[in-house]
């Protein structure tokens, strides 16, 4: 495999080696951490599991001293003084890739329907541009049969290589508002650097080697940890004029829906948002990046309905209904607003939610803040039918426990 001849005949053979050679082959994954696994004794050591003849004992120092592991064989050099590798830690490699690690490349993407391989790759901050090819390559043959499960995480893992923003950027768009201004070039690149992303790493588990079994045998979290990020707070310090407000605004409404579909496709079952309006105590409350974000939108949202009351109200028109991560909760949130809309389409409004959205608890302040602002303005039939709603309560879900649907009447009263 040290050869280019080994390498060739590896990556040609019939049919084609497992995917599970990649840790054998890359000594970050061959030389990482022992773990336990419960029910069994002792810890599970890859190097056990994937070492090489030649392979020394692993070092105790963190990180490695040059010469201290053995092999790599995933790293070549492409010139004197400069190397590449098929999975890296920074940035992307675009460098034309040496014969031996070429046959490799081609090989990784002959294996992509093993879950083991998507494991392997998702331990990197990128692939090399070439493996990336390969990949792409045999996602978009229609001939192909690769799994659906499959081509759903490895296009996720295409988007997390390819898609994660520059810091860098944040600041020379600073630069160019400060020279001229909100202009459609910026407008541009703001909504380039303004979306969410998405993120992958290896599943933070007690086994340190690769997922056992087939994909539809799996779950998502057990093969790779997707995460949706968000933009840095820099946008906080851009002056938005009154003639770009409405322009900035929709950029961040769709770096929302963008948000949405990433959560939705990583299957994310569990998701909360901050109150839109915190009690007001003493304490810290702290806010991550996705809060910080949405906090954003609020924010501006609310000043464009006071300085320019008909766009906003085009613009809540058009956020998707039925959609749990934020825009039930936006769109709650907008209600309230007496400029906007009337107390009857406000009760219409909140009516139309979706059961997820009506009774999310993490919705339960600006929906009740809602309710208080326009009850009196509402119809008598209005009132009623959010009584009976409410009476009523939520239905149970498929495979709820039966205790704690009994307990869901608590939502209106529980802290």
């Amino acid at each position: 495999m040290k050869s280019d001849r080994g390498a060739k005949l590896f990556s040609e053979a019939v049919p084609s080696p497992s995917a599970e050679w990649l840790c054998i082959f890359d000594r970050y994954v061959r030389y990482g951490n022992p773990r336990a696994t419960p029910g069994a004794e002792g810890e599970i050591v890859p190097l056990s599991e994937y070492n090489l003849d030649d392979d020394p004992s692993r070092p105790a120092s963190k990180p490695w001293r040059d010469g201290e592991v053995s092999d790599d064989l995933l790293l070549s050099a492409v010139r004197p003084g400069a190397l590449t590798r098929l999975g890296s830690f920074g940035g992307r490699q675009t460098a034309p890739l040496p014969d031996r690690l070429f046959s490799l490349a081609r090989w990784i993407g002959q294996v992509i329907d093993e879950p083991a391989a998507a494991w392997w790759a998702a331990g990197h901050g990128s692939l090399h541009e070439t493996v990336l090819s390969q990949i792409e390559w045999r996602l978009e043959r229609s001939s192909e049969k690769i799994d659906d499960r499959a081509r759903k995480i490895w296009s996720l893992l295409l988007e997390s290589f390819r898609h994660s923003p520059s810091e860098d950027r944040w600041f020379e768009l600073a630069s160019v508002l400060n020279r001229i201004g909100w202009t459609n070039s910026t407008l541009r690149e703001f909504q380039r650097i303004a979306m969410a992303y998405i993120q992958s790493r290896r599943p933070f588990s007690t086994r340190p080697l690769p997922p056992d079994g087939f994909w539809q045998e799996l779950r998502l979290t057990e093969v790779v940890s997707f995460e949706v990020k968000f933009p840095l707070e820099h946008a906080e310090n851009f002056e938005v004029s009154s003639e770009a407000l409405a322009a900035v605004f929709r950029i961040l409404v769709r770096g929302l829906q963008q948000a949405a579909g990433l959560l939705a496709d990583i299957e994310t079952s569990y998701w909360q948002t901050a109150t839109f309006d915190p009690d007001q105590k003493p304490g810290h409350h702290h806010l991550d990046e996705a809060d910080r974000y949405l906090l954003r939108v609020v924010r501006f949202f609310d000043r464009l309905a006071t300085e320019n009351p008909a766009h906003a109200r085009a613009e809540v028109a058009q956020w998707p209904a039925d959609e749990e991560f934020f825009f039930d909760k936006l769109r709650t949130y907008a209600l309230m607003n007496v400029g906007l809309f009337s107390g009857h389409e406000c009760a219409e409004g909140i009516l139309a939610l979706p059961e997820q959205g009506f009774w999310n608890r993490h919705h339960r302040r600006e929906l009740l803040h809602s309710l208080r602002a326009r009850w009196s303005e509402f119809l008598d039939k209005d009132r009623r039918l959010l009584e009976a709603r409410i009476l009523e309560g939520p239905r149970q879900r498929d495979g709820e426990d039966p205790d704690e649907y009994a307990a869901a009447p608590d939502f209106w009263t529980a802290g």
